[in-house]
């Protein structure tokens, strides 16, 4: 049996690891932000390989802070896209995450003259969050009437050019 406290310890390692990648890297370049969060994985990789659950957060939360970082630094809608993909691909660690970089990715659609995949995202986002109100109704509903207006504005704003 794996101990949980193993596991937390490596998560909270992945954390800093991630965060010190992050301060190097945050004004830089895609060749650079990409070498220095694929040596993250590298380098935790063999502490975690024994843990499937580990892997993956560790892939998911690499994928999307390539995405973050890499997603304002005016790079062409492909690379962003295959960026997103490799994102939504791992699936979300939950319905901010999920929320955040759908948002964002959205809006790269939008700033891309792409509505009709502007219209895509934002609908599937919002199918995804409903899904959440109706898993938790009171803990986040609140937010998730927010995220939904926020669906909303942005295929709004994308059927305009339609």
């Amino acid at each position: 049996m794996v101990s949980s406290f193993r596991k937390d310890e490596l998560s909270r390692g992945l954390c800093n690891l991630l965060t010190d990648a992050y301060l190097k890297v945050k004004d830089l370049g895609y060749d650079e932000i990409a070498t220095e969060f694929d040596k993250v994985e590298s380098i935790h990789y063999p502490l975690i390989q024994e843990y499937p659950d580990l892997v993956l957060e560790t892939k998911r939360r690499i994928a999307e802070q390539k995405f973050l970082l890499l997603s304002e630094r005016g790079l062409s809608f492909e690379v962003i896209q295959g960026l997103h993909k490799d994102v939504h691909d791992l699936g979300y660690l939950n319905i901010d995450s999920e929320d955040t970089l759908e948002t964002i990715f959205c809006r790269h659609c939008l700033n891309h003259q792409k509505y009709a995949l502007a219209i895509e995202v934002a609908t599937a986002l919002k199918k995804s969050v409903l899904s959440e109100l109706d898993t938790s109704r009171g803990n986040k509903e609140a937010y998730a009437y927010k995220a939904i207006a926020r669906c909303d504005r942005l295929i709004s704003l994308a059927k305009e050019h339609l």
